[in-house]
């Protein structure tokens, strides 16, 4: 009886260790190839939207191109672009991190933690990401990513 549950719970922990797709090596695992291209930035968060282009090189590059709506002390609104370029890297799991250094806009840095949510044939397809600091009003920034079409890409 008990030499008979030792091969059940090996057999199970086998089945549970081959399910895994990074521990069998399958094809899902990502790299930074699987961010290339030109993607849609768009976050909205505690009366802040924010819009524009974010592109990757599938090697560790990533150039920025938005605009920010935020309030003003005086109760208007004011349209703020932010454009900068930094790097990239994402690990095997599809989680990864991206650092922009701004040369015009209304921070120095973005620092971005991010996740890839959706892929086709290993290509991220739409990224969830959050910036480590708070945005233009202190406010949570956590954009969606999404890759342009064809006839849409840089």
């Amino acid at each position: 009886m008990r030499r008979g549950l030792c091969i059940l719970i090996g057999a199970v922990s086998g089945v549970m260790v081959s399910a895994d797709p990074l521990a069998a090596g399958e094809k899902d695992a990502f790299s930074n190839a699987s961010l290339a291209g030109s993607y849609v930035y768009s976050n909205s968060s505690d009366g802040v939207a924010s819009f524009g282009v974010i592109a990757f090189d599938g090697e560790g590059g990533v150039n920025l191109d938005i605009r920010i709506n935020a309030p003003q002390a005086d109760g208007q609104r004011t349209t703020i672009a932010a454009q900068g370029s930094g790097r990239f890297s994402v690990s095997p799991n599809g989680i990864g991190t991206a650092d922009i250094t701004i040369s015009n806009g209304p921070m120095a840095r973005l620092d971005y933690d991010f996740i890839i949510v959706d892929a086709d044939d290993g290509l991220a397809e739409e990224v969830f990401a959050v910036l480590r600091t708070g945005g233009v009003n202190n406010q949570l920034v956590h954009p969606t990513w999404s890759r342009r079409s064809a006839e849409g890409s840089d």
